[in-house]
């Protein structure tokens, strides 16, 4: 038993007493609760009590520095991804800007080969080209039909009248024969690279 009670109080008298004091305090709190609502339990101003729990300041010091951290790892994330973004947009736009410049430079190439009046000058030249090829394919036909048409008659041009004694280097070494008009015999045959020369 504690000091500040005598000995010649018994242990069930001071069970009794506690107990009043506990209920006197439990009708003054519903009378108040009665009045002013939740506030009657809750402590009154000035009221301090020792033995309530404290904070765990090591605790929520640790929660905090860990949270920050954590929240500089993802700006800095963010800003690296930021950073190789605009890095990516910078390369695309030098890459588009050299192409541009290539073609630029290709552009003014072209215009130049095809000359002031631009790409129909050019359009037309190639179709003047191609309907000149076409007129030649055409004309060496007619050539190759007219001499057909000519040996059948028994008529053939000075040129097919090569003596056959004539060496190769002196057909060679005359300035009048070009190398298209040479021809490398063989008795009784004709080489396969020499078919079809008898047209030109």
């Amino acid at each position: 038993m504690g000091s500040s009670v005598s000995n010649t109080v018994t242990d069930q008298d001071l069970d009794r007493h506690i107990a009043e004091l506990i209920l006197k305090e439990a009708k003054q709190k519903a009378e108040k609760y009665g009045k002013d609502g939740i506030q009657a339990y809750l402590p009154q101003a000035g009221w301090t009590d020792s033995n309530a729990p404290r904070p765990n300041k090591r605790f929520l010091s640790n929660i905090i520095r860990s949270t920050d951290d954590h929240n500089k790892t993802i700006l800095r994330a963010q800003a690296e991804a930021a950073e190789e973004i605009r890095q990516e947009r910078r390369e695309q736009e030098k890459r588009d800007r050299k192409i541009r410049a290539e073609e630029a430079v290709e552009a003014e190439r072209m215009r130049r080969l095809m000359g002031s009046s631009g790409s129909t000058r050019w359009v037309q030249n190639w179709e003047r080209g191609w309907d000149a090829m076409l007129e030649l394919i055409r004309l060496r036909r007619e050539d190759k039909v007219e001499k057909k048409r000519m040996e059948r008659l028994g008529i053939s041009d000075k040129d097919d009248k090569k003596s056959s004694s004539s060496s190769v280097a002196d057909r060679w070494g005359s300035n009048s024969l070009d190398i298209m008009e040479i021809e490398y015999k063989k008795k009784g045959s004709v080489r396969e690279w020499d078919m079809g020369k008898e047209g030109f």
